[in-house]
């Protein structure tokens, strides 16, 4: 019998994956946890952005007992802070979960061995999605209780206000995840990814912020920042929505990154 060469090992692979049971995709699921909690960086960046969340807070916190401006924000706002601090840290998890594996060339090997590529960027969302939704809700809680601690006033929430803001923090830091997730797909370099998306969520509403009052009121309420602020901590003056046309338009950009990254997937090789 002649050995069984490299292409007909992948082969055979592949073919082993489209007929496999109804479980292949928790198995899948289980090797994409394998290869995100078994990065160093993984681990860094959510403790670095924990650090940084839970900083950020104290620290607003303290310095209003000396403000009279910043005394006027309350627990939720003075988390939200904290919780907005997060996105650059999910920015980064988003995209070194699929950058990474182009940058080693290891995409390769993980396109051979699962038969649908959808499903491959289907397993990687959900972790993501886990991932930054846990973190989100922890250090969320965490931020809270220390801006309530720490504010001269003390709590000015109820429990029911609380878990909103909470919940509301977490589902805006997995969707950031998210669409970082599929411009990565889409660009294929962590550099090229977070360049982007930093300037999605950062230097752009700080450039419409200087034009012309016209233009950036039409522009500035609908990027992910501006949604995120009114999902996070209700409606704001400029705002023409409330927080579940929020969600709506934070969703619509998370869907459409993943959508042009599952459509550049489909086309290239890797």
């Amino acid at each position: 019998m002649m050995p069984t060469t490299t292409t007909t090992r992948i082969g055979t692979a592949v073919r082993s994956a489209r007929a496999s049971r109804p479980d292949a995709f928790p198995r899948l699921l289980a090797m994409e946890w394998t290869k995100l909690s078994g990065l160093r960086s993984t681990t860094w960046t959510l403790l670095l952005g924990a650090l940084c969340m839970v900083g950020i807070t104290s620290a607003f916190a303290t310095v209003a007992r000396f403000s009279a401006e910043l005394r006027t924000l309350t627990t939720v706002q003075m988390a939200a802070i904290g919780i907005e601090t997060g996105q650059l840290f999910v920015i980064l998890l988003g995209a070194l979960i699929i950058t990474r594996e182009y940058g080693s060339g290891s995409i390769r090997t993980s396109l051979a061995a699962v038969a649908s590529r959808g499903r491959l960027m289907a397993a990687k969302a959900i972790l993501l999605t886990g991932t930054t939704w846990g973190f989100g809700a922890l250090i969320g809680v965490v931020s809270w209780t220390v801006a309530a601690v720490l504010l001269p006033r003390g709590p000015d929430a109820g429990p029911a206000e609380v878990a909103r803001t909470v919940t509301a923090g977490a589902t805006y830091l997995a969707l950031i995840a998210l669409a970082t997730f599929g411009i990565g797909v889409t660009v294929r370099s962590a550099a090229a990814t977070i360049t982007l998306m930093v300037g999605l969520c950062i230097a752009l509403p700080g450039v419409l912020a200087a034009l012309p009052p016209e233009m950036a009121t039409r522009t500035l309420p609908y990027l992910p920042v501006s949604a995120g602020e009114t999902l996070i901590t209700g409606p704001a003056p400029g705002v023409p929505y409330g927080p579940w046309a929020a969600l709506a338009i934070l969703g619509g950009w998370a869907a459409t990154m993943l959508a042009v990254g599952y459509a550049m997937l489909r086309r290239r090789d890797a």
